[in-house]
């Protein structure tokens, strides 16, 4: 695993005073802009994208199956977290997020299985994040599930919400791998659109 020098401290910094900039952000600007510029999505990814950077930069990914005891305070923290979440403390959305990441990846690392079907697809998602990323959420403003989410917030069917919520989220990871893959058929958009001309340099 490597270590945090000088360089990277100053990273790591940048990533803090840039989060606390985003946030005021999100406090200034105005409902309609916020909404246009999706400042409100990029401080609550930001953290996110901090922490995956550092995870594959230092192959921490690894630490996660030496010890058994991280996979059962991932899982046992989830479980808790995810009703106490739904019983409205919202405040503790990152912790309850990087636990069901961390139970998840122990998961997949233990297993281990390449030929499972369900560790085959996840692999594919996980090539293709930026597509999904980019185009996950013109298709969920599109489909205006208003209805469902209200009857889930007055049944309370944990379950089911679960469930549907997989499915269909599933369904939208593949139409946004596809639409990817028409729009990189166009060099233009290819370079434009998602950067590839950086790779270049």
């Amino acid at each position: 695993m490597g270590k945090v020098g000088k360089g990277n401290k100053i990273q790591l910094l940048s990533a803090g005073i840039i989060f606390v900039a985003i946030c005021g952000l999100d406090l200034i600007t105005p409902r309609k802009w916020n909404d246009i510029f999706s400042v409100w999505m990029i401080k609550q990814y930001w953290p996110f994208f901090v922490v995956g950077h550092l995870i594959r930069r230092y192959d921490m990914i690894r630490i996660l199956t030496a010890k058994n005891y991280v996979y059962s305070i991932s899982l046992i923290g989830y479980v808790f977290g995810f009703f106490l979440y739904h019983n409205g403390c919202s405040h503790l959305f990152y912790i309850n997020a990087f636990l069901f990441i961390a139970f998840v990846t122990c998961v997949f690392l233990i297993i281990d299985d390449n030929n499972s079907l369900v560790l085959r697809t996840l692999s594919c998602f996980g090539k293709k994040t930026m597509d999904i990323y980019l185009f996950h959420f013109f298709l969920f403003e599109m489909t205006k599930l208003e209805i469902v989410g209200n009857w889930f917030a007055e049944t309370e069917n944990i379950f089911i919400e679960v469930l549907s919520g997989i499915i269909f989220s599933v369904i939208v990871a593949f139409i946004c791998i596809y639409i990817a893959k028409i729009l990189h058929l166009s060099y233009f958009i290819n370079n434009i659109v998602f950067g590839s001309f950086v790779n270049k340099f």
